[in-house]
C-alpha cells in the first residue's frame, strides 16, 4: 500500500465533481487498491476522515455540523449511562458472588437476577442509546434544517410588531 498526499483546503481538486461508478468498476481491483492507500493515509495521518464537502463549507455551518454531531454524541453516551444503569438486568452468580451479565458467568456458574428488567441486555441499551443519539442529531439538525440562514444576519422583531409598514 502506498500513502497518498493529502490534500488541503484550497487545493482546486478538492472542487473538481466525482464520477460515478459501476458496480464492476467499484469492485475492480484498481479502485479497491486506491481504497485501500486512503484508508492507510489517514491511519498514518491519525487521520478520522474528513469530507471535502464539508471542508469547503462556511465556518459557521461546519460548526453547527460540529455542535450537533457533539451533543447528539453526548445526548446517545448519556443515555447509554442511564439506560445501563436503571433498565439493563444486572445478575449475580450463584458460584462466586460475582456480578455478571448473562446467565451463566464465567467460572461456569448459574446467575441470578437482581435487578433491571428481564431480557434487557448490554446490546439492547447500545441499540437504545444510539437510536437516541440518533433522533438527538435528527432533532438539532432539523432545527438548524435552514444552513444558508447561517450565513444571514440574525433579525429580531420586537415584541408585537407586525413585520407590515404602517
Amino acid at each position: 500500500m502506498a500513502i497518498l498526499p493529502i490534500r488541503l483546503l484550497g487545493d482546486p481538486i478538492l472542487r473538481e465533481k466525482g464520477r460515478r461508478l459501476t458496480l464492476d468498476q467499484l469492485r475492480s481491483v484498481s479502485i479497491q487498491r486506491l481504497i485501500d492507500n486512503m484508508i492507510e493515509t489517514m491511519r498514518d495521518a491519525h487521520g478520522v476522515g474528513l469530507a471535502a464537502q464539508l471542508a469547503l463549507l462556511p465556518a459557521r455551518q461546519r460548526g453547527c455540523l460540529l455542535g450537533i454531531a457533539l451533543l447528539a454524541g453526548t445526548g446517545g453516551s448519556l443515555v447509554d449511562s442511564l439506560l445501563g444503569a436503571l433498565v439493563q438486568e444486572r445478575r449475580r452468580c450463584l458460584r462466586c458472588g460475582a456480578l455478571a451479565e448473562r446467565a451463566r458467568h464465567s467460572c461456569g456458574g448459574a446467575t441470578r437476577r437482581i435487578g433491571g428488567l428481564p431480557g434487557v441486555d448490554n446490546d439492547t441499551v447500545n441499540l437504545l442509546a444510539t437510536g437516541a443519539g440518533a433522533l438527538f442529531a435528527w432533532l438539532l439538525g432539523a432545527f438548524c434544517y435552514d444552513a444558508s440562514a447561517l450565513n444571514r444576519p440574525m433579525r429580531i422583531r420586537a415584541a408585537g410588531a407586525s413585520g407590515h409598514a404602517g
